[in-house]
């Protein structure tokens, strides 16, 4: 299964294709120096911050780039960085329920079918047997990438 391509909302920069394919998750783990999945999680626990966001948001917009052959020149981190100003700023971008955040985490989680799969599974199993009174539940890890829960 191919990873999805999603379409993000930059603001006045509109929307560009987002895309966390094999090859965008290589060039994340090589710019970054970590798995994809440390960095989605360090965002994630609050841990992480607008170098992570920025590998996140660039390694995906480069999958769209290849995915679609939207334009033949590479994308560049600081012009990522002015991408994501335009659509908020990293602060604004991270809460739950903004448009760019959900359409991120919608991209991040389709490139992960199996850790969403058994991430839904647990949430099912959780709401159908909820904890006793006065028991605290442990928590599935989350795989949203910018921090937002959506």
């Amino acid at each position: 299964m191919a990873a999805p391509v999603v379409q993000v909302p930059f603001g006045d920069k509109g929307t560009l294709p987002l895309c966390f394919s094999q090859n965008a998750l290589y060039r994340l783990q090589k710019e970054s120096g970590r798995p994809p999945a440390i960095l989605g999680l360090l965002l994630v626990s609050g841990r992480g911050g607008p170098v992570e966001l920025t590998q996140i948001v660039w390694a995906g917009l480069e999958g769209g780039r290849l995915r679609l052959a939207t334009r033949a020149k590479p994308y560049e981190l600081d012009e990522v960085g002015d991408l994501i100003d335009a659509a908020g700023g990293a602060e604004v971008v991270s809460e739950a329920g903004h448009p760019f955040g959900a359409a991120v985490n919608e991209a991040w989680t389709g490139a992960f079918p199996v850790t969403k799969r058994l991430q839904e599974e647990a949430e099912a199993k959780a709401k159908a047997n909820p904890p006793a009174a006065g028991s605290t539940p442990s928590a599935a890890p989350a795989t949203d990438p910018t921090g937002s829960s959506s």
